[in-house]
């Protein structure tokens, strides 16, 4: 029978009446109220991140019902619809069209088209000529490359300058997203290594070379202050990239000295190497562990 404490009545959310149940059947309650909003259950957030939401929203806050809302806000911040997406199922027809063209050229500017519909790569493509080169000038051309809460960045792949022999795993939460980078890996010759995990919950084991967190260190910091230390710490690579946006998305506000301090802070107890690379829209730290 349910618990009238903890009733959640209709779409408004949880009632605001003292909580007595147990703590996993909260977590359970809250993670299950959060899953009827339909924009989530298309992305199928993996439970692992709605569950870490809900346990720290209920331990926080004093009542269910702002604990709902916090889950809310966090999940608007994490999965950033303000930043824009593809339709990924045409963008999966839009990619097979350009491989079945055989035209390297018609592939590049299909994959350029998708990368435009998210601000974070959008702002990316004007210097994609030159932006790896340089990253790989500090690391050294990579063998093995781990993509971090990758968003669509795998589609920058042609202007590595990299074989499809790489070992490129690519992790993000956005399950449409994943799908779709399986499919471009494997017309791209690749092994379609896209995996669905929420990396602060659970960072990944495999070594690399390399590791790309590119425009969603500060994004981290939103959803648990202090979160990136540990993920960075568990990295098993030789050298982390980290990549901050120079200005806030207003374009008013210059974000290169807080930018600064939170990588600072985080990499400095650490005694790891740090050098920045500037471009227009972007502010990489390459960090040697």
């Amino acid at each position: 029978m349910e618990n009238p404490a903890f009733r959640i009545p209709g779409r408004a959310g949880f009632s605001d009446h003292e909580v007595n149940m147990p703590d996993e059947s909260r977590v359970n309650e809250l993670v299950e109220a959060v899953g009827r909003k339909p924009a989530y259950r298309a992305m199928q957030i993996p439970e692992s991140t709605l569950r870490d939401l809900a346990e720290k929203a209920l331990a926080r806050q004093p009542s269910a019902r702002l604990a709902l809302k916090t889950v809310r806000r966090k999940l608007h911040q994490i999965t950033a619809p303000y930043l824009g997406d593809p339709d990924y199922e045409q963008a999966t027809r839009a990619i097979k069209s350009a491989f079945q063209s055989g035209n390297s050229q018609s592939i590049q500017a299909c994959c350029q088209e998708i990368l435009s519909s998210h601000t974070s790569t959008r702002e990316r493509l004007s210097v994609l000529d030159g932006f790896y080169k340089r990253l790989f000038e500090v690391s050294g051309k990579p063998t093995s490359i781990l993509d971090l809460a990758c968003g669509l960045n795998p589609l920058t792949f042609r202007w590595m300058g990299l074989p499809v022999s790489i070992h490129y795993l690519a992790y993000d939460i956005h399950a449409p997203r994943v799908a779709f980078l399986n499919e471009y890996f494997r017309l791209e010759g690749m092994q379609p290594a896209g995996c669905l995990r929420d990396i602060l919950i659970d960072p990944p084991t495999e070594g690399a070379d390399v590791a790309f967190l590119f425009k969603e260190a500060h994004r981290f910091e939103e959803r648990e202050a202090g979160c990136n230390r540990p993920l960075w710490r568990a990295l098993k690579v030789k050298y982390l990239f980290v990549s901050l946006p120079p200005l806030s998305m207003s374009g008013r506000h210059d974000l290169t000295v807080k930018n600064r301090k939170l990588v600072t802070g985080i990499t400095a107890p650490e005694n790891w190497r740090v050098n920045e690379l500037v471009f227009p829209n972007e502010q990489v730290f390459a960090i040697e562990k």
